[in-house]
């Protein structure tokens, strides 16, 4: 069953990924990002399970550029205290 796109009417959602540039304070990262995608004007429904997926990702990358510790030096640093 086709989906209509609920931004353009016109178009149909497609369930596929593709490459998005997320920035953050100026800084860029390519991330895969998977959802329904218009196939007329491009924009993407996102549902939770697709949010996830690049949620350890972003965060990590944020916390790079802000100085901090990413969740695997966290992880490290707790599974081998000094």
């Amino acid at each position: 069953m086709n989906k209509e796109c609920p931004f353009c009417k016109k178009g149909v959602l497609e369930r596929k990924t593709i490459k998005e540039t997320y920035t953050y304070k100026g800084h860029p990262i390519e991330i895969e990002q998977s959802g329904e995608f218009c196939n007329g004007c491009e924009e993407g429904v996102l549902n939770g399970t697709d949010l996830k997926a690049n949620d350890k990702l972003i965060r990590d990358f944020q916390a790079k550029i802000d100085g901090l510790l990413t969740s695997n030096e966290i992880s490290r640093t707790s599974c081998h205290p000094e």
